[in-house]
């Protein structure tokens, strides 16, 4: 007789058997940008120490309960399935009545990291004998508190809107009724959340680095963005003594506040700008005491370059309203995180009182344990080190995103340097699988994946498909996890299936159509600012360079998965493709790879197709490897410049050299990341020129700029996995500038500790590592 193991039901199973609906009201259509609040009383015979929400929504839910805040934040789903949260309340059900109340965003709006899906909320607090679920008893009302619609503005094109939100209404609460809901009959898709949910940690102390008074507001303000007010509002400093009655040095948050004085009240009105000291992630929140009526526009930003917080650049609005209630007031905005290192508030309509207790931010990071580590004994290597792994902090919510600021959205490409990177610094295996898993469910009938994900977007890029396989072969390596690859294996299939069909005459053509955008990098004639049109042909080599390493990655993950009629298939297609690759685009005369052949291709050489033609083996001679690597590392005016996100490539090409190249990669990490240093970087920017990038909307803090914590683990430690899961390893530190260095890299079976020092031309190492692994010899160079 077989012993059952009992298993505990996950919340997904919970709230299915809970008899809670999906709630939205009838009268509601699923238009853009609405707030509805939900309300639900429970009688409890006793207080409980313990008991949980399970909840899931589209398309973002903050939930309180008699008054304290439970949690927040919705995992972004592929609709119609809807991941379950599961939100542990302790201590707060008390003995007696109880009410739950939920706060609902419905975005109604597909962006670059949301798929419009049906509006609605289902919950159930589960704990003694609670009766609380979503249905006939539950109250709503549209949210009073929110400017609901369309015509709010957006904060960018790749996120949601801004909000408006004023305190002093109020409304009367309706009784939801089963007549006049929309209440799902079927069954719904629930499925449980695949990673924790993220803290939320206490406030951030801030210092108030800039105030002053508010000139006259602009002209024509009607119809215009409260993130373009503010960026053309007249600003007028004063000293901080004049201002608040005296007080010079006051530390955010305070206790007891600090009151503007008398000549600043009943004015036009004021501003104030805090500094969070580092580049943050996570919900505005501000505490102050004022009249009712007051109103207080907050913007976040990450720099102070226009002498105040950039709230308005390109039609990108970093700015929102809150009208204030009477009296001492507190306001946090769980509905939309939002990033940068500067908090600025313009009050204006100020009465006869007001108070500042604080402005700032409470962060949001994704829990996670930093079990990698690197101590060089000098400063700026391990500054860089330490920079970089924030920078992946700040990047890794929900998923990876690009940017916490301006877009937060999951890009296959950008995502592959984050879990690179992450690897090394955190040796996780849940994050990274769910990030890039999201994309098993984005693989269009093209065969192309979606740009982002979750995301319908009308443009897709090519390479960043590509780039895909990487990770996923990656992940495979780094993690062992042979469960990931058997999911991604069909989503591979499809690709490469349909990349073989295109070919011709070996080499992959680009797809023409407005479609898909021929990014490689954010570098001239690499941007991919005209597309292909039909009838036109033009070979890249950026593309069948990336597509051969795909095919080779392909063919390691159909092997892992025991598909070996994939795997032979695609390692032959592979090599095959590779002299093809050389005839077709190596120009014998500049003695360099084209980057372009075909109708109306320019002539244009550049770093990028160097470093994939070493990478994916284009390259038969050793001898022209070498000379392609020597001049990689030697600025040449007529070879474009690999830009930081694209580094990876370039490092990875010269290191692929051996020790004779060493020296050079990580002086121009050396020079590269430590300029963002020397300029007051708190996190890695997204292009070399910082904010002016862009036409002044650069970010300044881009996970793909992380990648440094990638070469100091796996080539200054030397660390290197040489069968998954670090079952087989080498460790073959490069010469660099370092007289010693030591750390630690995660494994999934422990750590590997190494620590080694430099007498003339040897090293001396010492090396820790689970017995379950074992260090080989280091491999020959090429």
């Amino acid at each position: 007789m077989k012993t059952q193991i009992s298993r505990k039901p996950n919340p997904a199973e919970k709230l299915a058997a809970s008899g809670a609906r999906w709630l939205w009201p009838a009268s509601l259509d699923d238009g853009p940008n609405q707030y509805v609040e939900f309300r639900q009383s429970f009688q409890s015979p006793s207080a409980l120490k313990n008991a949980e929400l399970v909840i899931a929504a589209d398309s973002e839910y903050a939930a309180w309960l008699n008054g304290e805040f439970l949690g927040c934040g919705q995992f972004p789903d592929v609709p119609p399935q809807r991941t379950c949260d599961l939100v542990e309340i302790i201590g707060k059900v008390r003995k007696g009545r109880n009410e739950l109340r939920i706060v609902l965003h419905y975005q109604g709006h597909n962006t670059s990291q949301y798929i419009k899906g049906e509006p609605g909320v289902v919950f159930a607090v589960i704990g003694g004998s609670i009766d609380a679920v979503s249905g006939a008893k539950t109250k709503w009302r549209v949210s009073p508190n929110f400017r609901q619609g369309g015509d709010v503005a957006r904060i960018t094109g790749q996120l949601g809107f801004t909000y408006e939100y004023d305190a002093r209404n109020n409304a009367d609460w309706n009784v939801i009724k089963t007549a006049d809901s929309h209440v799902k009959a079927e069954k719904l898709d629930l499925v449980a959340r695949p990673i924790p949910k993220l803290d939320i940690g206490g406030r951030v102390p801030v210092k108030l680095v800039a105030q002053g008074a508010l000139g006259p507001l602009p002209t024509e303000t009607g119809g215009v963005s409260i993130a373009s007010i503010m960026q053309r509002e007249p600003l007028m400093a004063r000293r901080m003594k004049e201002m608040f009655g005296g007080e010079t040095d006051v530390n955010f948050p305070s206790e007891s506040g600090v009151a503007l004085g008398a000549d600043y009240l009943n004015s036009d009105g004021i501003y104030l700008i805090f500094d969070m000291q580092r580049e943050e992630a996570g919900f505005i929140e501000f505490e102050l005491e004022a009249d009712a009526g007051v109103i207080v526009d907050v913007a976040n930003g990450e720099h102070l370059d226009d002498m105040r917080v950039r709230s308005h650049v390109g039609g990108r609005n970093f700015a929102n309203r809150y009208i204030c209630a009477g009296g001492r007031q507190t306001y946090t905005h769980y509905l939309q995180r939002m990033a940068g290192r500067y908090v600025q508030i313009n009050v204006r309509n100020i009465g006869a009182n007001f108070k500042i207790f604080y402005a700032g931010m409470r962060p949001s990071p994704y829990p996670i344990e930093e079990r990698g580590s690197l101590k060089s004994g000098y400063a700026l290597q391990d500054r860089i080190y330490e920079t970089g792994v924030r920078t992946l902090r700040l990047c890794m919510h929900e998923h990876y995103e690009d940017c916490p600021w301006r877009e937060q959205a999951l890009y296959a490409n950008d995502s592959r340097n984050q879990a690179l990177s992450g690897y090394y610094a955190f040796g996780d295996v849940r994050f990274p699988a769910t990030a890039l898993g999201l994309y098993t469910k984005g693989l269009g009938g093209d065969g192309w994946l979606e740009m982002c994900m979750p995301a319908q977007i009308a443009i897709t890029i090519p390479s960043f498909t590509l780039a895909w396989i990487l990770a996923v072969a990656d992940h495979r390596m780094y993690t062992g996890n042979l469960a990931f690859s058997r999911k991604a294996l069909p989503t591979v299939r499809g690709i490469l299936e349909a990349r073989e069909k295109e070919m011709v005459d070996g080499l992959l053509p680009c797809p023409a159509g407005e479609r898909y955008w021929q990014f490689y990098d954010w570098a001239v004639g690499l941007s991919g600012s005209g597309r292909i049109k039909p009838g036109e042909v033009r070979y890249d080599a950026p593309l069948n360079m990336l597509l051969s390493l795909a095919f080779k990655a392909g063919s390691l993950i159909a092997q892992a998965c025991g598909a070996e009629k994939d795997a032979r298939k695609w390692a032959n297609i592979s090599t095959e493709i590779l002299p093809k690759i050389h005839r077709e685009f190596w120009d014998t005369t500049a003695e360099a790879y084209l980057t372009y052949v075909g109708d109306r291709a320019p002539k244009h050489y550049c770093e990028l197709s160097q470093s994939l033609a070493i990478l994916c083996g284009a390259v038969a001679k050793v001898e022209t490897r070498d000379h392609l690597r020597d001049r990689l590392m030697t600025r040449r005016e007529d070879w474009v410049e690999t830009t930081l996100s694209q580094s990876l490539y370039k490092y990875e090409a010269v290191l692929s050299g051996g020790t004779k190249f060493g020296r050079r990669v990580f002086d121009s990490i050396d020079s590269e990341w430590g300029a963002m240093l020397e300029k007051g970087a708190t996190s890695f920017w997204e292009m070399r020129e910082g904010a002016e990038a862009f036409s002044q909307a650069g970010s300044l803090c881009h996970g793909w700029s992380a990648i440094p914590v990638y070469f100091y683990g796996a080539y200054v430690l030397g660390v290197r996995p040489v069968e998954p899961g670090f079952k087989k390893f080498i460790v073959a530190p490069m010469p660099c500038a370092l007289d010693s260095a030591k750390g630690t890299v995660p494994t999934p079976h422990g750590p590997i500790h190494v620590e080694w020092t430099r007498k003339g031309n040897r090293i001396r190492l010492r090396i820790q590592h689970p017995s379950s692994c074992h260090r080989v010899r280091r491999p020959s160079e090429s």
